[in-house]
């Protein structure tokens, strides 16, 4: 990587920008080369989540004996490991202040008895903080569903939510009433879908808005929501008619969008939006590295799939901002990854695509070669770990755990099985299974 690290920090400097982690160590270069300044009280949030570069500015932002730190942080739900997150902050800190002090809060006010218990059979002898208590009453839904591929995982998933949220009739609302999965019904927004990866998430919000659940994806951010991406459609909506509202706020673009679409020639715009770009970038009005950018991509992409017409992209796009501004202010059931999860919590939780080679998860070029457990990395499988970990303690009420024998990801047919964490969760979960339906024809053999 040091070829595009060179042209990454060329494109900085060229620019006169700076990256969070070139904030950092500036911030840290000054408090080293000023170490009589000191403060007298520091509260760091997320102590598990520092990278070895923190750690070292809050040192530095400290007395020398760290008299007034004050870290919070759960070592249980330390999964940024890939990220590259120090692998024991509390040991760091420790090796530097001896008299550092730990509190454990073992009460728990979110999770009920058995997803608690669940959570901490997962964890077992690992866990950094022990057992959690439950401090609220009331029992646990747990359920296990097993199918024979991910499209009827995909349904599942979709029936259980729709029950959750009640009936839409009075048949359906009967039907909930004689085995409700929990007392009351939910609000869309206290549900979630949780995944490994982002790519699992597209056949799942169709299942759900199938069956007419409110959802939203909120790790898919619309690409006219970027501020040079908005630029260039307001800018073609008043050269073609169709009035594009960008969004204003931090980030947006000063350009004069009038001016600007009246001195593009008309050349520029037969070409498509791939020539606007470049012209632009190269006149400084585009927000640095925009043409590298997956904003740009889906902007390009979404001209070729609405008939390579300026007209069409705009219709279409000022027809999912409206779309985007109701579903803004309705509840949603929310479809997102474990990592962007961390911190949230939910009445009920769905966890689906729980295989081997997923979660825990051995790599994209691994996959369609993972036929029984996946040879990882000890560190690496123990933070796939507390991943599922913070999935589970996401719930209040209820959790929602599938796997499936087959499904189709990064255009391969996967056959993985079941992921080696469901062994260690305790026989609290009801276990229900689809399976394939093979029909046999019975033909009568000749005497002859």
């Amino acid at each position: 990587m040091a070829e595009q690290m060179e042209r990454y920090h060329a494109a900085k400097q060229e620019r006169n920008l700076a990256d969070y982690t070139d904030l950092l160590e500036r911030w840290l270069a000054r408090l080293q080369a000023s170490p009589e300044r000191r403060w007298s009280d520091v509260l760091v949030d997320e102590i598990q989540d520092l990278s070895p570069l923190q750690v070292a500015l809050v040192k530095a932002l400290m007395p020398e004996n760290g008299h007034g730190f004050f870290g919070i942080g759960d070592p249980d739900q330390a999964v940024y490991g890939f990220r590259g997150a120090h692998p024991d902050v509390q040991a760091a800190l420790r090796e530097a202040w001896p008299d550092l002090e730990s509190v454990t809060l073992a009460a728990s006010h979110r999770s009920a008895a058995g997803i608690l218990t669940s959570a901490s059979a997962l964890l077992g002898a690992s866990s950094a903080c022990g057992k959690l208590i439950p401090t609220r009453q009331g029992e646990a839904s747990l359920h296990l569903f097993s199918a024979p591929d991910a499209r009827k995982e995909a349904a599942w998933v979709a029936e259980q939510v729709a029950s959750l949220l009640g009936g839409t009739s009075h048949t359906l609302e009967d039907s909930r009433s004689r085995d409700a999965l929990l007392p009351t019904p939910c609000s869309p927004g206290e549900v979630a879908v949780l995944v490994r990866m982002k790519a699992l998430i597209p056949p799942l919000k169709t299942a759900l808005e199938r069956r007419g659940v409110p959802c939203s994806a909120p790790e898919a951010a619309s690409f006219w929501a970027d501020p040079s991406a908005a630029l260039i459609l307001a800018v073609a909506g008043l050269r073609f008619g169709r009035p594009f509202a960008a969004q204003e706020g931090p980030g947006a673009l000063s350009a004069d969008a009038p001016e600007l679409a009246a001195s593009l020639p008309e050349p520029l715009w037969s070409a498509g939006p791939s020539a606007l770009v470049t012209h632009l970038e190269g006149a400084k009005l585009l927000a640095p590295l925009f043409k590298d950018s997956a904003a740009c991509n889906a902007l390009l992409r979404a001209f070729r799939e609405q008939g390579k017409t300026w007209e069409g992209l705009l219709d279409w796009v000022c027809l999912r901002q409206d779309l985007d501004l109701v579903r803004g202010q309705a509840e949603q059931v929310q479809i997102m990854t474990l990592h962007a999860a961390k911190g949230l919590e939910f009445r009920a939780v769905f966890l689906p695509a729980l295989e081997e080679g997923l979660l825990p998860f051995a790599g994209a070029d691994a996959l369609p070669h993972t036929r029984r457990e996946a040879v990882l990395d000890p560190d690496a499988l123990a933070e796939e770990r507390r991943l599922l970990y913070v999935g589970l303690t996401r719930a209040q009420d209820a959790v929602f755990a599938s796997h499936a024998l087959q499904r189709h990801l990064y255009g391969k047919t996967l056959q993985l099985p079941p992921s080696r964490f469901l062994a260690a969760l305790p026989d609290l979960f009801r276990h229900t299974r689809l399976v394939r339906h093979v029909q046999t024809t019975a033909t009568q053999m000749s005497l002859l």
